[in-house]
């Protein structure tokens, strides 16, 4: 099932990406998991007793929100993501 749903995700990504169009690639990302996130995760929420361990609110929830942040500066200044 998980690769019915993330395949054409996956494909778009890959074909973004070897057109150089990162815009597309970065977005189909991002959104993705936001909506994997947000909407999948609430309604799954609403029926059952999610448990959320210590670690995640100690270490995995500063990592995110770093990383969001960061993308947030690299929208603001307009970088671009390349090649290292």
């Amino acid at each position: 099932m998980v690769l019915g749903t993330s395949l054409p995700e996956l494909s778009t990504t890959v074909i973004a990406a070897l057109h150089k169009n990162s815009d597309i690639a970065l977005g189909n990302v991002i959104g993705s998991n936001l909506f994997n996130i947000l909407p999948i995760l609430g309604i799954t929420a609403m029926m059952v007793d999610i448990p959320v361990g210590p670690r995640f609110i100690e270490f995995d929830l500063w990592i995110m929100f770093g990383v969001s942040i960061c993308l947030w500066v690299m929208v603001l200044l307009e970088a671009r993501i390349g090649k290292i």
